[in-house]
């Protein structure tokens, strides 16, 4: 699992490789989902993510199950 999440910049924008990152975020394991989106939230891409084809998918599925994370981060 860490050899995932060490490399989401590459599975991110991949076809197959984002529904690795979907499919972890789902099992909402709150360790790994902290992990993802602090990778993402602190690359200078994120709004670049947002807008491709195949890691848009990883980004609004973050945004739909990792909300709470958002709240956590930002409220320490």
């Amino acid at each position: 699992m860490e050899n995932i999440i060490a490399n989401i910049r590459s599975l991110i924008v991949d076809k197959h490789g984002n529904y690795v990152i979907q499919f972890i975020i789902l099992m909402n394991n709150k360790n790994y989902n902290y992990k993802i989106f602090s990778i993402l939230v602190s690359n200078e891409n994120f709004l670049f993510y947002g807008k491709e084809q195949y890691s848009s998918n990883v980004i609004e599925k973050v945004s739909e199950e990792c909300f709470n994370i958002i709240f956590i981060i930002y409220s320490a």
